[in-house]
Parts: C-alpha cells; sequence; structure tokens
C-alpha cells in the first residue's frame, strides 16, 4: 500500500472548514468558501455526504480559477474562529481558535 496515500511531493492543499448544524430533521454541512452544503441523518453521515458533493463540485471545474475567485488569499491569513453565544445572560466568550 502507498505510504503517501496517491500523494505527490508537490501537490497543492486548501483546508476547507466544514460547518455541521443540527437542522430540524437532519444534520447540514456546508464549506462556505465554496458555496457547497448537503445534509444527513446523523453528524457522520452529514460529512460524508459534504466531503462526497466537494469532490463532485471541482470534479469538472478550473480549479485555479475557483481558488482566485473564492477562497481567501494568502490563504494562511484565514483563521477559523467558534463564538459561544449564552443566551441567558446574552454574552459572547470565544471558545477556539483554528489556525493554518
Amino acid at each position: 500500500m502507498d505510504k503517501n496515500f496517491g500523494l505527490r511531493r508537490n501537490d497543492l492543499f486548501i483546508d476547507l472548514p466544514i460547518v455541521t448544524f443540527k437542522g430540524q430533521k437532519y444534520f447540514v454541512s456546508q464549506v462556505p468558501f465554496i458555496n457547497v452544503a448537503s445534509q444527513g441523518k446523523t453528524r457522520e453521515e452529514s460529512v460524508k455526504n459534504i466531503i462526497d458533493a466537494v469532490k463532485l463540485y471541482f470534479k469538472d471545474e478550473d480549479v485555479e480559477k475557483i481558488i482566485k475567485e473564492k477562497i481567501p488569499i494568502p490563504f494562511p491569513s484565514v483563521s477559523l474562529e467558534l463564538l459561544r453565544f449564552n443566551v441567558t445572560d446574552k454574552k459572547v466568550v470565544p471558545v477556539t481558535r483554528v489556525t493554518p
């Protein structure tokens, strides 16, 4: 089995955050940078479905054009923040920060 998972030395990677939340009936997953969404009965199914949707999205697309138009550049300056809003006392507290 290939220890590099089929990756080449010069492959380019872009981390695309997935936002998943519980809707009224299903879990919904979104990739905001490219406006792709999917759903599933469980969180795991929703994430699996969004991965499949992103693969389909990029399959026949001009990836370089998408990167230039939709993904913030320079990408390393992008960070993902999570805020927790306390409904009772209406306070907002930063929970975590993820940086590349």
